[in-house]
């Protein structure tokens, strides 16, 4: 309900509604669109790799433990696994999100945003990514410098989350929180 806020303040004469996947009617799809959701996402966003064929993220899962569940990513030998960190006990110390603008496939006019974590607290962040008061507009101003002449664009980031049940909003600017990012730069 906070993205949903922020978008409809960020947005005042369009009609922004929410759905459950379910719900959606095709002229939905062709809108602008947000999917939220995370390894257990619905049978909508596990379709990026074929609507989106040069997104090189992608998110393997077994759908039945989030443990099991991460990012894989290319690398120069191969590919990257970015997982999420628990402790001995089980409990949640470090999440990875997923942040993705794109044009959307079934309307290249509108855009396709996608906010994914392994669990629920990373989602939740990468919404705060760019909601949160203290980060919104730093993120922002990175996301559009640094991607400012890609249609399309993508951060896997680590999220930290203390005491196993408060995310901690990812700050784009600091280096170490960016896992990955696409378009890779060329610099």
């Amino acid at each position: 309900f906070e993205l949903h806020g922020h978008i409809r303040a960020a947005n005042p004469r369009s009609d922004v509604r929410v759905f459950k996947e379910r719900d959606l009617q095709p002229d939905d799809l062709a809108s602008h669109l947000v999917i939220l959701g995370g390894p257990d996402w619905k049978s909508l966003s596990r379709r990026i790799p074929e609507l989106l064929p040069d997104f090189p993220v992608r998110t393997v899962s077994d759908e039945t433990d989030p443990r099991d569940a991460y990012f894989e990513v290319p690398a120069r030998d191969g590919v990257t696994t970015h997982r999420p960190v628990l402790s001995d006990d089980g409990e949640l110390i470090w999440d990875v999100g997923l942040f993705l603008r794109a044009p959307n496939p079934a309307n290249r006019r509108r855009m396709l945003t996608i906010c994914a974590g392994m669990y629920s607290l990373g989602t939740w962040a990468v919404v705060r990514s760019l909601t949160d008061a203290n980060f919104r507009d730093r993120n922002a101003a990175y996301l559009a410098e640094r991607f400012a002449a890609n249609e399309a664009s993508s951060i896997v980031m680590r999220i930290l989350v203390l005491n196993g049940r408060e995310a901690v909003t990812p700050d784009w600017t600091v280096a170490d929180n960016r896992l990955y990012e696409w378009p890779e730069d060329d610099a």
